[in-house]
């Protein structure tokens, strides 16, 4: 599981075998603080697969800075 931090959230991505296909999807969250309550968004529709654990992990860290992005342009 990969874990960083990212503009004041807690982005956590781990990636599933998919055995159907034999490739494997990112599951990402997303944590942050609002108004002193703790906020959780899961992003579990990975757009891609892939034929490694690693990048399916990557993948997902990148999809939730993106998801981050677009969360904070619409607050700003």
């Amino acid at each position: 599981m990969a874990y960083t931090h990212y503009r004041e959230h807690v982005i956590m991505s781990s990636a599933s075998y998919d055995n159907s296909s034999g490739q494997w999807k990112f599951n990402a969250c997303v944590i942050w603080q609002n108004s002193g309550a703790e906020r959780i968004q899961f992003l579990s529709d990975s757009p891609e697969i892939f034929s490694r654990f690693e990048d399916a992990e990557g993948a997902g860290v990148e999809y939730a800075k993106n998801w981050v992005d677009n969360k904070v342009k619409e607050v700003v």
